[in-house]
């Protein structure tokens, strides 16, 4: 296949689409970016960032192969600047979300029909683009055009003086730089200083070159591929479809390695279908297998080969160097891998959930490959309580929010030194060292700030939603064990709010106290969460607690320990009945809480 690869500039790019040259094939999907997506997109180009590769496919000039289309929003409205398709035109068959972003961006594109989203312009604030900290990250704002009549945002003047940068008049800046310094400028605001103009000044430079100096690469297919091949071609690149993976290509150098015996995607397959380390093999992310032998890999006996010592992470050059030999042997250790898969789900999640709700699923493969590895040198035991320790401490701090694929091998030695080195006694001060003095835990206060917090999102939220699942053994309702293996009908286990979401929307305002709870922690908040059967939700429906707690006749004492394996005490289930939700959110909250910190510790 011939393939060329060129780079091209924002507004050459928008040129092409706006002449017809470059249009997008009608089999292609909507453009279906939301606006955090295109604020995205923009802080990329100010960071300098690379945008990704553009795929573009050459069309015979008097028989195309399928048909084309400019740029359209839902409402039919279209980025062209033609009545009829140039003769030469190349059609898109990668990163139409991208270039349909940067014609409503940089050009001016928006729909017509005010009922649509992107009915207005972007700008930079100006304000936030020069503030310390994270300012800049929240400094590309979206403005409908009702919104721009109400700011007054038509001229270059009035835009300077409420320093908002229009981005769609880039290839102008330089008008707008000299605005900066015209008296007139400044008729209905207080003139800045000069100090306050000149930073206006290097801000509006700097947006400018950063737009000016992005480079977006083209690839370009050649006219000879077939619109069959460019179906299947156009599978791999579209985000709806099955991307080409570092899976794919461990697939097919395994392969060619062992001429055609060894077949990685049906090893996976059978891997898929264990009970335990099925949860850990997900089809759309297949590449955590890979990266589960690799890490079992760094600590074995074939390691110590000369020729393997460059294998350090499960970065994919890593992967890739893993041996076939060695895939074989872990293929012939499903059935044990299987059981620590359990242990791993049992003992140190204390719930049994798939991979994609495991927060940062990656470090689970330490505790699997110091139970491959050492079953001569430690106890099973030992892993397991030095592993649950440090887990919920690395997620709690998201050690693992940067770079966990290069932190992931000297975690890995560190831990194995730890289990061989020193005993049970000696591992929470191990991992204080391990994790830096004074910032090797999180608190009991913090952790229950996360639990009021309303926003919380991630990899804490899974964390803690984690936490709730797993103590919780009955529904309080109907005093039956949960099922949390139904997956429909009233049997299905899910967590839902004790103060009911339309039940807090409709009592905001009641009561200064409800007002004030509401307002402080949200209804969201990870404490205001109860796992129940859909039955029992339906029955608790959108009444208060004190409501449901009457009309179900529940009582606290008919079965305390399940109100407190709830982390509901006696306390907590008195706040209830009596509405007060500020003092039943911050007691649960600080339960949950002391429960969580302590599993950051081997001694508690």
């Amino acid at each position: 296949m011939s393939l060329e690869v060129n780079t091209k500039k924002i507004s050459d790019c928008l040129a092409l689409l706006k002449k017809g040259q470059w249009q997008i094939p009608k089999f292609q999907r909507d453009f279906v970016w939301k606006s955090s997506q295109v604020k995205e997109l923009i802080q990329s180009i100010l960071k300098g960032y690379p945008l990704g590769l553009v795929t573009v496919w050459d069309q015979p000039q008097s028989a195309p192969h399928t048909q084309s289309e400019p740029i359209v929003l839902k409402d039919k409205t279209s980025y062209q600047d033609f009545d009829e398709s140039p003769a030469v035109v190349k059609m898109v068959l990668d990163g139409k979300q991208r270039l349909t972003s940067l014609a409503m961006v940089f050009g001016g594109l928006k729909s017509k029909d005010k009922r649509y989203s992107f009915t207005g312009d972007w700008y930079i604030d100006l304000n936030k683009f020069m503030s310390e900290g994270q300012g800049r990250d929240t400094c590309v704002v979206f403005y409908k055009d009702a919104e721009l009549e109400k700011h007054n945002l038509d001229s270059v003047s009035s835009r300077v003086a409420n320093r908002l940068l229009p981005l769609n008049e880039y290839e102008s800046y330089d008008i707008y730089l000299s605005a900066v310094h015209n008296p007139s400028t400044y008729s209905t605001v207080s003139t800045p200083s000069q100090e306050e103009k000149d930073n206006l000044v290097r801000a509006i430079s700097e947006i400018k070159r950063a737009i000016d100096n992005i480079k977006i690469p083209v690839a370009e297919i050649s006219s000879a591929i077939t619109l069959g091949e460019v179906c299947e071609i156009f599978d791999v690149l579209n985000t709806t479809g099955t991307k080409v993976s570092t899976f794919d290509l461990l697939h097919n150098n395994l392969y060619s390695k062992s001429e055609g015996v060894f077949v990685l995607k049906d090893v996976f397959k059978t891997a898929a279908d264990l009970t335990n380390l099925g949860l850990l093999c997900d089809e759309n992310r297949q590449e955590f297998f890979c990266q589960m032998v690799t890490g079992a890999f760094l600590l074995s006996e074939e390691r110590k080969d000369d020729k393997y010592k460059s294998i350090a992470t499960i970065k994919g050059k890593d992967l890739i160097e893993t041996p076939l030999e060695y895939y074989v042997e872990i293929q012939s250790e499903f059935l044990k891998l299987d059981v620590y898969s359990k242990d791993l789900l049992d003992d140190v999640l204390g719930f049994v959930a798939p991979i994609k709700e495991i927060p940062y699923p990656a470090s689970t493969i330490l505790y699997l490959s110091l139970r491959v590895n050492g079953t001569e040198e430690y106890k099973s035991s030992s892993v397991t309580k030095l592993f649950k320790a440090f887990y919920w401490r690395n997620v709690l701090l998201t050690r693992y929010d940067q770079g966990f694929l290069s932190q992931f091998g000297r975690d890995l030695f560190i831990l194995k030194g730890i289990l061989t080195e020193v005993g049970e006694d000696k591992y929470d001060e191990k991992l204080d060292e391990m994790l830096g003095a004074g910032s090797s835990y999180l608190s009991e206060d913090s952790i229950k700030a996360l639990l009021l917090d309303s926003d919380l999102g991630g990899a804490l939220k899974q964390a803690m939603q984690i936490v709730i699942k797993s103590n919780v053994k009955n529904d309080i309702v109907s005093q039956s064990p949960l099922a949390w293996d139904a997956h429909k009908g009233k049997g299905k286990v899910e967590l839902h709010h004790i103060f009911p979401a339309k039940w807090c929307k409709s009592n905001d305002g009641v009561s200064e106290s409800i007002t004030t709870a509401l307002n402080d922690y949200g209804r969201n908040c990870i404490a205001n969460m109860m796992p129940l059967s859909s039955q029992s939700n339906r029955s608790w429906s959108d009444v208060s607690p004190a409501t449901a707690i009457q009309t179900l006749n529940l009582d606290w004492h008919s079965s305390p320990d399940a109100y407190i394996d709830s982390f509901i005490h006696e306390e907590q289930f008195g706040y209830l009945q009596s509405t007060d939700i500020k003092s039943f959110l911050e007691s649960r909250a600080s339960i949950i809480a002391k429960h969580v910190y302590e599993m950051q510790f081997v001694s508690h």
